[in-house]
């Protein structure tokens, strides 16, 4: 009988009414198989398949996907489905700590590839014709002589450190107290160093017209904002 049979629905209308107690009654009356099928209907049990000799082992149909292998084909496929998660190796503790000697000594050869890169992009820039070309080259080999000015700089600072280290460390084992320059002292420091770097390379007075063009262009700037 189906869910929508008018004799079960009668059967269940009746059943309904009844109290508790009669309903105990007529399941021990009509036994419990009698009674769930009244109610519920016959449910069809699954087919098993019967094996054409006892002595043969049991198909199993392949479309029944095994346990143990369904868990890690879900779980891989919700990993695979899923984005990767972001991780910036400067933050991360996993990735270890960042050693700067370390990676400027893996990583020279750098410094190598750039510089032959702007040998390349000079050779084209002098072969080059087309402005907007001429410009992009320009771009870019201005770009790896700011990186190189900007490396240059902070391995200079590093020496500079390293023999301020070794000059501490000399007073201290002759029992004298090293001393220390404050940032303003050290801002001074730096920029006497500057000017007799300039000064040895010619080159104190094109900087000094740099920044009389520099100081007139904000001056201008200035009486047209007024």
């Amino acid at each position: 009988m189906e869910d929508d049979d008018p004799e079960r629905l009668l059967i269940r209308e009746k059943i309904s009414g009844m109290s508790f107690e009669e309903l105990v009654n007529l399941k021990k009356e009509l036994g419990g198989q009698a009674y769930n099928e009244a109610i519920f209907g016959i449910k069809k049990k699954p087919c098993v398949q019967k094996r054409l000799n006892k002595n043969r082992p049991t198909e199993i149909s392949s479309k029944i996907r095994p346990r143990a292998l369904a868990k890690i084909l879900s779980s891989s496929s919700s990993t695979s489905s899923s984005a990767p998660e972001a991780r910036d190796p400067r933050f991360d503790h996993l990735c270890g700590e960042f050693d700067e000697k370390r990676f400027k000594t893996d990583y020279s050869f750098i410094s190598d590839i750039k510089a032959r890169e702007k040998g390349i992009l000079k050779k084209k820039l002098k072969r080059e014709k087309d402005s907007a070309k001429r410009e992009k080259l320009l771009y870019l080999i201005n770009r790896i002589e700011n990186q190189e000015r900007a490396e240059h700089k902070l391995n200079e600072e590093r020496k500079k450190k390293n023999q301020e280290l070794e000059e501490h460390i000399q007073m201290l084992r002759e029992g004298k107290k090293p001393r220390f320059v404050n940032k303003s002292e050290k801002r001074v420091l730096d920029l006497v160093e500057q000017y007799e770097d300039l000064k040895k390379k010619g080159k104190v007075e094109k900087v000094i017209e740099k920044y009389r063009k520099k100081n007139k262009r904000k001056d201008a700037k200035k009486m047209n904002f007024v």
